[in-house]
């Protein structure tokens, strides 16, 4: 639903980063950040009921009363801190019949602070990509690995088997990517892309973010490999990691 009282957030950034050109054939940085925020947005997530639904002008239709109602409020202020850092090589050491050859690799850590953190959805903690790239001539190939954690996605709505202040999560994974092109002419290029998921834990249901994972791991239940679902320790294709903030 809309919410017409929606107001806009702002945020106040701050960053420091230090580069360096002077690595032979390489570049290399690091750098640090600070972001505050205000008034973010935040969805929430409710069970449909008479009253509510006479709120919006829905009244009367107790079909209505099955669906859950998705509003996006104004839930906060937060700060993220954190730090990046970027390398790449290129590997002038090999023969010549190799050249072209370089290494690269990136990561972030993220760090997230403020009254309302655990309705600040959207929120990377931790990601990460590496690889090896070759270019000549016409022909350009990229091998990379990437990885992402968990990502918070939403309050979930409460009821009988979901308890309140327990939230929606995106699970973290891995992926393989690989890409290479062509180029026709200055202005035309082929190029094939595919991406592989590998080692994803895929979604998972945790009533608290670290009893339920130990009872899962317990149980003898491994993590997914794929893009299937974990809903307390039961596979499932299609539903949401929620997770409570009892535990953490």
């Amino acid at each position: 639903m809309n919410n017409v009282g929606l107001k806009p957030w702002t945020a106040q950034n701050y960053d420091l980063s230090l580069e360096s050109y002077q690595i032979k054939n390489g570049f290399g940085s690091i750098g640090v950040f600070q972001k505050n925020i205000r008034d973010f947005f935040g969805v929430v997530n409710t069970q449909a009921t008479p009253d509510l639904l006479e709120t919006y002008g829905l009244g009367g239709d107790s079909s209505l009363l099955n669906y859950t109602i998705s509003t996006r409020n104004n839930v906060g202020n937060a700060k993220i801190t954190g730090v990046e850092f970027s390398y790449r090589q290129a590997l002038t050491f090999l023969p010549n019949w190799a050249r072209g050859f370089q290494v690269f690799v990136n990561a972030t850590k993220l760090t997230l602070s403020g009254a309302n953190t655990a309705d600040f959805s959207g929120y990377t903690p931790k990601s990460a990509a590496g690889g090896l790239s070759f270019a000549r001539g016409r022909v350009t190939l990229k091998g990379t690995v990437s990885y992402v954690g968990d990502i918070n996605t939403g309050l979930a709505a409460a009821s009988a088997t979901i308890p309140a202040n327990t939230y929606n999560y995106q699970g973290k994974r891995t992926r393989l990517g690989f890409d290479a092109t062509y180029s026709l002419t200055v202005r035309k290029t082929i190029g094939f892309y595919c991406t592989c998921p590998f080692g994803s834990r895929g979604n998972e249901s945790l009533t608290t973010p670290s009893e339920q994972r130990k009872r899962r791991l317990a149980s003898g239940i491994a993590p997914d490999t794929t893009s299937a679902t974990l809903m307390r320790g039961v596979t499932s294709p299609a539903r949401p990691i929620t997770r409570s903030l009892g535990g953490e």
